[in-house]
């Protein structure tokens, strides 16, 4: 399973916890409206049919009072005029009306009844009795401001509230005298507002709200932060209105019955939830597993293929290649070394497995005399870390034969352990093709050798014969006979002179002493100073201000310093610059060197010479070619070397190199016998 998968279920796993918490937390705020709305809807019809009702009890209070208001009774009480005789009764001295307390035993809410005429003056009144029953009362000597509002509104509501104290209610109803309804007076009804408080109170769909009447305000009917808050209309005129009012207390005491559905709506969210979330976890754990199992086999795979594909060019290599442990134990080669070192596999443990190496040491499979070098080797590469090389080790063959190979010698670090590399290129046949150009090249220049030789002394003898011939005649006159000997002397010192210079090339003979090279080169330079060769050249001379003792002998550096300058003249022509420069050269080793070097600014040397250039008699330039083969074997005599390379601005440089001299003892130099069997070589 990719990470795109295993980011997908996961997200597919909390949008689902999510969907169930979002519709758990729904189910739960439905649950709380539907409740909460049915709440309001009893709450709202009670509060309206407790409204309805105080409006028909009040209703058919005042309904009761217009009756009595069109009592003739009444009407003729309150009409009848008042007698100015002093005999007369009063009309508020006048018992109450029949009507009056028949309808305060009709009416057993009504405290009392009075009647007032025109200009407000109570006439006549009846109230009941502690024991219930209708009496007459004495009128009240003043109105009440509450009478007052009744007579002006038709009724008078105090504010009712079911838990205090009340005033009592006052209906009025006009009483109007026939035929032309002239007001004569009112009808006032004073009622007990207990009955009406014990409705308030009655009042109770849910615990905790608050029922009272109260003046006239703007009907409302609404849900805030503080409950619910109901207002109706009881009466219309005037205005007074039944207000109800339920506050979130309340509405939670009416939500304590849902707890149960709240716990099992929580409980499923939960476990819904953690399910998911469980499952969620069980496809992560699942998902990283599958991918790491597919990262390791397609690790594995790759490293199956690198391994083979190493594997391969190991096994197809041409040279011999070894896994050799630092004691020498072997641990793996390829084809071409268990070929060579006659190594059997053995025969893997399944089949599907590669072949492998038995083990060897493979130190035993070294000639005796080249495995004190291979240890060395082997030891070297795995102590340091540095790649070591050893050449020409001899492996022996079966069959009888040698292996001759270049060793390379290479640490491996595998973590906690390391191994060296060892490859074995074999140069057997390389190694025979090189004696046999050597022993051709060598043959080549024997023959030259002696063709130069039998050309330079030939020419001699030729001489000395003519003169001997000369000598044998007898009318040879005396100073003739003189100069054919001088002749004679001379042609066999030229002769003697040849041999002298081949046996220096051959064997040059150098003194175990010590040279300052700076000397030698004035030495040289003080010959050819004043040979006509040297008349229109230019020496330039650097590093040769300080003396510069090197391990030779100064005659033998001085011929070679005059070979060079000499060859240098004839190059260009008697016309020229040559810039003469020694610098030392110690390459870290201890075995410092002085280069002198010797630059001419002729056409330079042929390409075709290179090759050629320090082969006895060979010459480009009319001299003897002996020159620069005895300066070549005088350097090798002396431990250095003689070069010559091209200038880039034209001209040939030839270039000199000489062990310094070690002043902590005598000069060393090769002695005859040693180069002797170099030559040998």
């Amino acid at each position: 399973m990719s990470k795109l998968r295993i980011i997908g279920v996961l997200l597919v796993v909390v949008g689902l916890a999510s969907i169930e918490l979002v519709t758990g937390f729904s189910r739960l705020s439905g649950l709380r409206d539907g409740r909460t709305h049915d709440l309001q809807q009893v709450v709202t019809r009670g509060h309206d049919q407790l409204g309805e009702r105080l409006r028909v009890r009040l209703d058919a209070v005042r309904q009761q009072a217009a009756y009595l208001a069109l009592s003739s009774d009444i009407v003729d009480r309150l009409a009848a005029p008042g007698e100015p005789s002093g005999d007369a009764v009063a009309p508020a001295s006048l018992p109450a009306p029949a009507a009056l307390t028949a309808f305060l035993s009709a009416f057993p809410d009504v405290r009392r009844v009075a009647l007032l005429d025109a200009s407000r003056t109570e006439i006549s009144s009846a109230a009941r009795a502690p024991d219930g029953a209708p009496e007459t009362t004495t009128p009240a000597p003043d109105v009440e401001a509450a009478r007052l509002v009744a007579i002006e509104q038709g009724l008078y509501l105090p504010p009712l509230d079911p838990e205090g104290d009340a005033e009592p209610i006052l209906l009025t109803a006009r009483v109007e005298a026939p035929p032309l309804r002239e007001l004569v007076g009112w009808v006032v009804i004073t009622l007990s507002p207990e009955p009406l408080q014990e409705a308030l109170a009655g009042f109770g769909p849910v615990d905790h709200l608050h029922t009272r009447l109260l003046p006239d305000r703007p009907p409302v009917s609404a849900r805030d932060g503080e409950g619910l808050l109901l207002r109706t209309h009881v009466t219309a005129t005037p205005g007074f209105l039944l207000e109800t009012e339920v506050p979130d207390s309340a509405l939670d005491a009416a939500m304590a019955p849902l707890s149960r559905e709240y716990s099992w709506i929580v409980g499923s969210m939960v476990g819904v939830t953690v399910a998911l979330v469980l499952l969620g976890a069980l496809v992560l754990r699942l998902g990283q597993r599958a991918f790491r199992l597919n990262e390791t086999e397609h690790y594995l795979r790759w490293i199956r293929r690198v391994t083979d594909r190493y594997r391969a060019l190991m096994e197809g290599a041409a040279d011999m290649i070894l896994i050799v442990e630092p004691d020498g134990l072997l641990r793996e080669a390829n084809a071409a070394a268990r070929a060579a070192l006659a190594l059997a596999e053995e025969e893997p443990p399944e089949p599907d497995a590669k072949p492998r190496t038995p083990v060897v040491r493979i130190v035993d499979r070294v000639a005796p005399d080249d495995r004190a070098r291979f240890i060395d080797a082997l030891d070297a590469a795995a102590d340091s870390g540095r790649p070591v090389a050893a050449a020409a080790l001899r492996i022996p063959e079966a069959g009888g034969g040698e292996h001759i190979v270049d060793g390379h010698f290479a640490r491996i670090d595998l973590g906690d352990e390391h191994v060296v590399e060892v490859s074995l290129r074999d140069v057997t046949r390389q190694r025979a093709v090189e004696r046999q150009l050597q022993i051709a090249q060598r043959l080549s220049s024997l023959g030259l050798l002696t063709a130069g030789v039998a050309h330079e002394i030939n020419n001699p003898l030729e001489g000395i014969g003519n003169y001997l011939a000369l000598l044998e005649r007898p009318d040879t006159e005396p100073t003739r006979r003189e100069h054919y000997l001088s002749e004679i002397r001379r042609g066999l010192s030229r002769i003697r002179d040849i041999v002298q210079d081949l046996l220096t090339f051959a064997r040059p003979d150098v003194a175990s002493d010590r040279a300052d090279l700076t000397a030698v080169v004035d030495s040289a330079l003080g010959i050819v100073r004043y040979l006509p060769a040297f008349k229109s050249i230019r020496v330039e001379h650097e590093g040769l201000d300080a003396p510069l003792e090197v391990a030779g002998d100064a005659g033998r550096l001085e011929q070679v310093v005059l070979n060079l300058l000499l060859n240098a003249a004839r190059a260009m022509e008697g016309d020229g610059r040559i810039q003469l420069a020694a610098e030392r050269i110690d390459p870290g080793d201890g075995a410092a060197r002085i280069a002198l070097s010797v630059a001419d600014t002729g056409p330079g040397l042929p390409p075709e010479t290179h090759d050629r250039l320090f082969d006895p008699f060979y010459s480009d330039s009319g001299g003897t070619g002996l020159g620069l083969s005895v300066s070549f074997g005088i350097a090798e005599a002396h431990g250095g070397s003689l070069r010559a390379r091209n200038r880039s601005g034209g001209g040939a440089v030839f270039t000199l190199e000489i062990p310094v001299l070690d002043h902590g003892g005598p000069p060393s130099l090769p002695g005859r016998a040693d180069h002797a069997a170099e030559s040998r070589q």
